[in-house]
């Protein structure tokens, strides 16, 4: 939902406004979760313009860079936790 339509529909502090507000607060939580890996692939890996190579050539393609640009960002994680664990 568009923030002004939800700031429309939530000027009450009802129990249904809080629900969904927290719907809108979780989708949009999910949905920067998931866009954050393909502006990765984008970005690092040069994909955002494609080839027709093939259904199966660009499905490989995608999965391969999705599972390097997962194992970069795990990477990223264990060296927060290892920086954080010496402070």
């Amino acid at each position: 939902m568009r923030p002004g339509k939800l700031a429309k529909l939530t000027q009450d502090e009802s129990q249904e406004v809080q629900l969904l507000r927290k719907a809108a607060r979780e989708l949009a939580s999910r949905r920067a979760k998931v866009e954050h890996v393909f502006r990765d692939i984008k970005i690092r890996f040069g994909y955002a313009k494609n080839r027709y190579r093939g259904l199966a050539n660009n499905a490989a393609r995608l999965t391969f860079l999705t599972a390097i640009a997962n194992v970069l960002c795990g990477d990223a994680y264990e060296r927060r936790c290892l920086i954080a664990a010496e402070i």
